[in-house]
């Protein structure tokens, strides 16, 4: 079972519907003080905590080294490192190419997932990497 240990959450406004969203990796949107559905290679800063319709407040997890909760894209390998699929939710990363690919390690899986949708623990990291 997926549990949390809830560090640094942020508040933004939902730059879009993200009411079917919750756990979900989210990025900065091009307006200030708004975030959208992280995307694959995107700069992902946190996991959406609640789930807000668009224009509405939303809460994201933004802390380093913490256990949270995301949304599984696809089966993730336990203890992989992770990034965001083309909709928002958590893969195993794969080094795919030449190192000039930039993608964010969103975490560390603690627990596998069989299928997409599963929410699971992971250890929070959000920092860039190449692959």
């Amino acid at each position: 079972m997926a549990t949390e240990n809830l560090g640094h959450t942020q508040t933004f406004v939902a730059g879009e519907d993200l009411s079917s969203h919750q756990f979900g990796l989210v990025k900065l949107d091009t307006t200030a003080g708004q975030v959208v559905i992280a995307t694959a290679a995107s700069a992902a800063i946190g996991i959406l905590q609640n789930a807000p319709e668009s224009g509405k407040l939303a809460s994201v997890l933004t802390a380093f080294g913490v256990k949270a909760r995301a949304r599984a894209g696809a089966a993730v390998t336990l203890n992989n490192a992770l990034e965001s699929d083309a909709d928002g939710e958590v893969i195993d990363l794969t080094i795919d190419g030449d190192g000039t690919t930039e993608t964010t390690l969103v975490g560390y899986a603690l627990e596998a997932a069989t299928a997409a949708d599963q929410i699971i623990a992971i250890l929070t990291r959000f920092v860039p990497a190449s692959k």
